[in-house]
């Protein structure tokens, strides 16, 4: 920082300690804890009630900011739980020290069908619609990955100030070209993220259970895999290969064995997985969401919910899959300009510095 400072700021994260550290969650705190503001602070929250953690929220929001600073307050995601608490504050507080940071990187789907795993999907999708549209209203500073999503928030705030930055894999663990094109791929289908319903786990196995005698599936990442067990035994599937919670180095060897990544979610931004899977030399097979039209050149996408089509998007990128070197090194440039690394992150941060007219 240079010895000239307009103002005094106080940056304010608000958080989960349980939460894993991926998506959201890593892009936020890369941000927090690169950006060179005077004073910080995290305030980890703990109950998971609405109405409870709602007022945690404010009253540590009250104790924790600074009336003589500018309060940067990053809302920790778009979920009506997470953003109500700091946007209640912000409106109370009447004060133009307190700005918003709103992180907003997809919109869940609305629609019964495509919640029609999970009873409870339905209702959170409205509740992260409703989040993200007040965050719209009562932010300050908006952060996405895409494209489709600015255009969105402009169409409510035309003169909103939005920051378009992809973080994808971390730079420590982008191997060197070479290792990628002549590693042993044994591995014909990955997945890799959040064990949940809506991430399109179901959708995964339907669509490998006819083809499963000859081919071999990969699923893992962080959550509970007994409903995934259950349904490979109740259905009689084969070849498949269940982890959960693996850790950093284990997931990064199962990218660099396989070939084909299959990620059939409903909801998401650009997953960062997407770029870890680049980086190691996958092709990408996935449902294709709005929120993907940045990157519409780099994925094998099919229509949401359509398990013959994703069937046959799989075997077709694996097939071809040699055929597809110069995309698999595209990508792979892509994921490393677009990684987690200190540039780009200072990036980001530089903006947060102009928009708030901060000398830095």
């Amino acid at each position: 920082m240079s010895n000239e400072k307009s103002t005094r700021t106080r940056a304010i994260y608000i958080t989960f300690p349980s939460s894993p550290k991926r998506g959201v969650i890593r892009y936020i705190s890369s941000i927090f804890n690169k950006c060179n503001f005077d004073e910080k602070e995290i305030i980890y929250i703990e109950n998971f009630s609405l109405s409870t953690r709602i007022m945690d929220i404010i009253k540590n929001l009250k104790r924790k900011t600074d009336k003589n600073a500018i309060n940067i307050i990053f809302i920790p995601s778009a979920p009506l739980y997470d953003s109500l608490g700091p946007i209640i504050f912000k409106i109370f507080s009447r004060s133009k020290n307190v700005k918003l940071i709103s992180p907003i990187f997809h919109l869940n789907p609305l629609s019964l069908r495509e919640n029609r795993y999970d009873k409870f999907s339905f209702i959170f999708s409205v509740m992260q619609r409703t989040g993200a549209f007040l965050e719209i209203l009562f932010g300050d500073i908006f952060l996405t990955e895409n494209t489709y999503i600015e255009k969105y928030i402009y169409k409510y705030r035309r003169n909103a100030k939005v920051i378009v930055k992809q973080l994808g894999i971390s730079k420590e663990y982008i191997p060197e070209l070479a290792q990628i094109l002549n590693c042993n791929k044994d591995i014909d289908f990955l997945y890799v993220g959040g064990l949940d319903k809506l991430k399109g786990i179901v959708d995964i196995l339907k669509a490998f259970k006819p083809i499963s005698k000859s081919h071999s599936l990969v699923i893992a990442g962080y959550g509970n895999k007994e409903y995934i067990e259950k349904i490979i035994k109740k259905e009689n599937i084969y070849n498949v290969e269940v982890y959960s919670n693996i850790s950093e180095e284990e997931k990064f060897k199962l990218y660099s064995r396989a070939k084909v990544y299959v990620f059939p979610s409903l909801a998401d931004g650009i997953p960062i997985t997407f770029h870890e899977a680049w980086a190691y030399g996958n092709l990408v097979v996935t449902y294709m969401l709005p929120t993907y039209i940045d990157i519409r050149d780099r994925i094998f996408s099919v229509p949401p919910l359509d398990i013959e089509k994703l069937r046959e998007k799989m075997i077709f990128a694996l097939s071809n899959y040699d055929k597809y070197k110069d995309l698999i090194i595209s990508n792979y440039w892509y994921a490393v300009k677009n990684s987690n690394d200190d540039g780009n992150i200072q990036e980001i941060c530089d903006k947060i510095y102009s928009y708030l007219d901060l000398t830095r």
